[in-house]
């Protein structure tokens, strides 16, 4: 009868079950040991981890905040300071043309001489030029280019301004052997102009009435970037050009430099486009393309706030004007220039950081 041999069979089983319930157990244990081992080494390797991604991102936070810090001369506001502010008097410069003397031509509020321009994160640093052994030249030629305006005392009058658009010998000849070019050529281009291809003696010659802006512009930055291409020193001339000093026309009524005493708050003013320095850009960054670096100081809107620095109406030529203009000021109003001491000043102040930076 089997039941006999199944109860002893059963008896088997048990101690049977019994060692592998405690294999089982061991086993257990061993699994749960190891998973305790992984899931400690997973929790130290995500520790180690967490704690490395942290580390990176404190470091490009840093960075970032350092970048963030980084000196921009262009944002920033202007401060009222009658402490350090002028740099000079106008009366110790013997060097100053005529029209940026206002003082000298009568202005009575000196207020537009103390403020200072105060970078956001920064501030601008002050040089003195007898530490520097330097020889500075002042070169006439506002189109760059050839044209009939070259004369630098008798330009003025001209009512028939005649470009050659192709010709900068006579002028770049003299830039040659520069250690620091700095460029500025922009009021002259918004008159239109006549163009000339040949000589002004020659009966050959070709003349041409241009009445846009941008185009005799975008011709005279060519010729001019053809000739740094072809004889400019890339190891030794710094070359840089300066960006657009604001024009205020005399229908801009916001902007006008007539009876200003202060400058435009910063929140008041609204962004204005002057349009040839998109044709400026992208010449210097197709000079650029071409291997030739050209620093672009863009003072332009740090500029545009200070309408009040402009001479208004007093300029020298004051006299030469009708009884008739005279009665009504806005009429004659110089809002091109600037008075010195003043805005030019700091330009010349972040120039010099910009090169002895290069």
């Amino acid at each position: 009868m089997f039941i006999i041999s199944t109860s002893i069979n059963l008896r088997h089983n048990e101690k049977s079950q019994h060692k592998m319930a405690h294999k089982a157990w061991e086993t257990f244990l061993k699994f749960h040991h190891l998973i305790g081992i992984t899931l400690v080494a997973l929790a130290g390797a995500a520790f180690y981890l967490n704690h490395s991604l942290n580390y990176w991102n404190v470091v490009r936070k840093s960075m970032k905040e350092e970048k963030n810090t980084e000196c921009d001369f262009f944002s920033g506001r202007w401060v009222y300071d009658n402490v350090s502010y002028p740099l000079y008097n106008e009366e110790q410069c013997s060097f100053m043309d005529h029209i940026f003397a206002c003082q000298k031509n009568g202005r009575k509020d000196f207020n537009y001489r103390h403020w200072r321009w105060q970078p956001r994160n920064c501030d601008i640093p002050r040089f003195n030029g007898k530490e520097y052994n330097t020889t500075i030249g002042f070169y006439w030629s506002p189109f760059l280019v050839e044209s009939n305006c070259d004369d630098y005392l008798n330009h003025r009058n001209l009512d028939n301004r005649v470009v050659k658009i192709e010709a900068i010998e006579k002028h770049a000849r003299h830039w040659n052997d520069a250690d620091i070019l700095i460029f500025d050529s922009y009021a002259w281009w918004l008159s239109p102009n006549k163009l000339l291809w040949g000589s002004f003696e020659s009966p050959d010659a070709i003349y041409k009435q241009v009445e846009t802006k941008s185009r005799p512009y975008e011709m005279g930055l060519s010729t001019w970037s053809d000739w740094l291409e072809m004889n400019i020193n890339r190891t030794k001339t710094k070359l840089f050009f300066m960006s657009v000093s604001p024009n205020i026309l005399r229908g801009d009524t916001f902007r006008h430099c007539y009876n200003k005493s202060e400058p435009i708050p910063k929140n008041l003013l609204p962004s204005k486009r002057y349009h040839l320095m998109g044709v400026l850009e992208a010449s210097l960054e197709n000079l650029r393309a071409r291997g030739i670096n050209v620093e672009y100081i863009r003072i332009t809107r740090m500029s545009e706030y200070r309408n009040d620095a402009h001479p208004s109406i007093y300029r020298a030529t004051i006299d030469h004007l009708s009884e008739e203009n005279k009665k009504d000021p806005t009429t004659y109003t110089d809002c091109l220039h600037w008075c010195l001491p003043g805005v030019p000043d700091i330009w010349n102040q972040i120039l010099y950081d910009y090169i002895m930076k290069s």
